[in-house]
């Protein structure tokens, strides 16, 4: 949660992101208070939305580095971790406001051309891009937009086969939020299908479909199986299995990503808000 080491808008949006993510946390646990100065984490928070603002376009996209074009991936990434911030100042409200509305115009457009295509596909951005659309309930969406989200969903109960573990992850958390019950079942029976259990190291993906950086490992799929069997059933035996493998991971790697930390301190309470 230091400050960026790039002058990008993805480092800022980390920055701004897993800072104000563990102020919520701190509200929860005082003790981290030993760890982190509150007022050097506000003091972090500010000079990154400075730069993220700084750095949004006219259209409202975000580009790799100043000067660059909007990039649909780039404005993805900032958009969801400031959706994932928690209560938002007028600044960054209308900093994701305007993200959306270029993110829309683009997946609109990556639309269109698969209908003049002929092609009956949705990329894992799309999804990504869904779960954005349904975080936000009370944003203003017109016919042509509800329209194509309601294709893609359609698309995304007949193409579970073609999509990633984290991707299967994903889309049984945005069709439970649009109230698609069954079908989000289907996905979670899906997860446990590619789930490997081995003693003494938990639950976890071992087949190439669970996607792997040098950065992130096999983390941000854990913990999005994770939520989306516990958005199942809380009380789900194979969790706790799965919580041993994160952790065992974290004694034999070096999580250079702060969000992962944070996701695995966030998802742990949603499980085991008790303990």
């Amino acid at each position: 949660v230091r400050n960026p080491a790039n002058d990008n808008a993805i480092d800022f949006a980390v920055s701004l992101c897993a800072n104000a993510r563990l102020l919520n946390l701190m509200e929860t646990f005082p003790m981290l208070e030993k760890y982190e100065d509150k007022a050097e984490l506000l003091q972090r928070m500010q000079m990154a939305e400075n730069k993220l603002f700084g750095l949004q376009q006219a259209d409202g996209g975000w580009s790799w580095f100043k000067g660059m074009d909007g990039n649909y991936y780039i404005t993805l990434a900032v958009c969801e971790m400031l959706s994932e911030m928690g209560a938002l100042n007028e600044r960054v409200e209308e900093m994701l406001k305007q993200g959306m509305v270029f993110l829309d115009k683009q997946e609109l457009e990556n639309y269109r051309n698969r209908l003049r295509l002929g092609q009956e596909i949705i990329s894992e951005s799309a999804i990504r891009y869904l779960s954005l659309v349904a975080s936000q309930p009370q944003r203003p969406v017109d016919r042509e937009l509800q329209k194509m989200h309601r294709k893609y969903l359609s698309l995304l109960e007949k193409k579970r086969d073609a999509l990633t573990i984290y991707g299967v992850a994903k889309a049984a958390c945005l069709l439970r939020q649009f109230q698609r019950e069954k079908s989000a079942d289907k996905f979670v029976d899906l997860l446990k299908e590619y789930m490997v259990e081995k003693p003494g190291q938990g639950r976890f993906f071992a087949s190439d479909a669970a996607y792997y950086s040098w950065m992130d490992y096999r983390i941000p799929t854990q913990v999005a199986a994770i939520k989306a069997i516990s958005q199942r059933n809380r009380k789900d035996v194979c969790l706790a299995d799965m919580v041993s493998w994160l952790v065992a991971q974290k004694q034999v790697q070096k999580w250079d990503n702060p969000l992962n930390a944070i996701d695995i301190g966030e998802v742990l309470l949603h499980i085991s808000p008790t303990e």
